[in-house]
């Protein structure tokens, strides 16, 4: 007798889901909404354009600079970047910032950019 009503409440808890699980079915979006959606939010365009960064990086600091370095985000045409060494920092800024900043607007998802600020600490992919 327990068995019995332990079976019923368990199907009827599976009813219940699989009635949850319908309802949503009717709010669905068609793929091509769902896409523009996705493409139209703020996150994303910040995603790209960040994945456009790390891409043209290495080719515009050199691969021995980018070892030092971590891009942290983008914003307003403002990349930021964490150098872990001093002395990099201070070649970066000081001597090569132009010339960094018209490398990058040669890279498609980049062409914005207005400048290039760097700060010196750990990195983060190093842990």
């Amino acid at each position: 007798m327990e068995e019995d009503d332990a079976l019923r409440a368990r199907m009827e808890a599976c009813r219940r889901r699989d009635n949850q699980l319908a309802a949503r079915g009717h709010d669905a979006k068609p793929v091509a909404e769902a896409v523009a959606d996705l493409m139209a939010a703020p996150w994303f365009s910040r995603h790209m354009m960040l994945k456009a960064y790390l891409a043209a990086w290495p080719e515009v600091v050199g691969a021995e600079a980018a070892q030092h370095c971590e891009l942290l985000g983008a914003a307003n045409g403002v990349l930021r970047v964490r150098v872990d060494s001093a002395a990099c920092r201070q070649e970066l800024e000081n001597f090569r910032k132009w010339d960094i900043l018209a490398a990058l607007k040669e890279h498609k998802g980049c062409r914005n950019t207005s400048d290039v600020k760097f700060e010196l600490g750990e990195l983060e992919r190093g842990k």
